[in-house]
């Protein structure tokens, strides 16, 4: 049978390992300091037994059929071999014990020196990594929700607009245990596919820095992003009423009746909805608690800086700034799809917050340059078309 020491001696002869690890500060010179300068000290076996309890001495299992006799953890004997069962042999010498404790600090500082250098790799392949949006040619549609935290916290993104590739992840088995239903969807830099607008949106909010300050402020800009999103699928409908199947002309009655509602009373809810979240901040305070009434004149949806809720509000009202005579563009969004109905609206100054709000995004350094380059996909037959005769309802 092997005392404690030479098992330690016969694992390190085994593989072969030549250890020189002595860092100032290291577990290795803390248990050398340790050293009784009188015979056997109880004292010091407690202090070592406390710097022990850092790593798992799972180099004092005995050797076993199963690892072909090397020296390694014993599962079935867990238990027995715990670090208090061993520290409570009382027969072996302290200088023994200080080289049992040596030996395993070198292993320990070994693992740990190793598992840093892969965590290190990992993260720079990782780094080298690009985003990847996966959507339909031709349309901005839902993916330019996901387009505009990119653009305006300037980070680089890639787009596969082919139509094969995209189907083939649809329609093939599911990669990393998940398989998205429909485009748009998202390659995170380090494999992982994601999908959902709402659900990409507020991932690219939080580490864009476009998710508030505070905890409450995120709940409530992933509120006002998830309600935008309700308004723009109610803007779909107005050309499918029915059945997403089935053309514009196979329903018309239907989406004439579905619009004329939609004109009358669900633009104004909307509008006026984020007209009175632009006016009224409700601010966090210490413990979470709400202090209501507190305006601010920020300008913005939800807090004092640009979020993911003030992009996607933008990308609905988008369109041509009546107010704007310099500047010639052709109108999107609403003002694409309701031309008329939208004119209206804002001469009526009931939304004033609304459309200065779209005014000043489109101001902004880097939606201003997206916008100018042409990157941006033309309103045509996506989410927003235009009717003649949905217009004039």
């Amino acid at each position: 049978m092997y005392s404690q020491t030479e098992r330690v001696y016969e694992y390190e002869r085994r593989n072969n390992q030549t250890m020189n690890i002595t860092s100032e500060g290291s577990l290795f010179n803390q248990t050398r300091e340790m050293q009784p300068t009188h015979g056997n000290s109880q004292k010091t076996k407690l202090a070592m037994m406390q710097h022990m309890t850092k790593f798992n001495a799972r180099f004092f299992s005995p050797p076993t059929e199963c690892n072909g006799g090397q020296y390694g953890r014993d599962d079935t004997n867990r238990e027995r071999q715990s670090l208090p069962t061993i520290l409570e042999v009382s027969n072996e010498r302290t200088e023994d014990w200080v080289a049992v404790v040596e030996r395993m600090i070198y292993r320990y500082e070994i693992t740990q020196f190793q598992k840093k250098k892969t965590t290190t790799r990992k993260q720079q392949d990782i780094s080298n990594m690009s985003y990847k949006l996966y959507y339909w040619p031709g349309l901005p549609g839902r993916g330019e929700f996901v387009r505009l935290p990119f653009i305006f916290a300037g980070k680089p993104f890639e787009e596969d607009l082919d139509p094969k590739n995209m189907m083939s992840i649809l329609q093939g088995p599911p990669q990393r245990g998940f398989l998205p239903l429909a485009p748009p969807f998202l390659r995170l830099p380090d494999g992982q596919l994601i999908s959902q607008t709402p659900n990409i949106v507020a991932y690219l909010g939080s580490i864009f820095g476009l998710a508030g300050s505070n905890t409450v402020e995120s709940l409530q800009i992933n509120a006002v992003v998830l309600t935008a999103l309700d308004f723009n699928n109610e803007i779909h409908n107005t050309h499918h009423p029915i059945a997403v199947g089935k053309t514009y002309e196979e329903q018309k009655t239907e989406a004439l009746t579905y619009t004329k509602d939609f004109k009358s009373s669900r633009i104004p809810k909307f509008l006026g909805y984020f007209e009175k979240v632009d006016h009224v901040h409700v601010l966090t305070a210490q413990h979470g608690q709400i202090i209501a009434g507190n305006e601010t004149s920020s300008g913005y949806l939800i807090g004092s800086s640009v979020s993911t809720a003030d992009l996607t509000l933008f990308h609905i009202i988008e369109g041509t700034s009546l107010e704007s005579k310099t500047q010639l563009r052709r109108p999107t969004g609403l003002l694409f799809a309701f031309p008329k109905t939208m004119k209206k609206e804002r001469e009526s100054k009931c939304y004033d917050r609304v459309f200065d709000l779209h005014e000043n995004m489109r101001r902004h350094e880097r939606i201003a340059a997206y916008l100018e380059s042409g990157k941006r996909a033309p309103f045509k037959d996506g989410i927003f078309r235009y009717y003649q005769e949905l217009d004039e309802a």
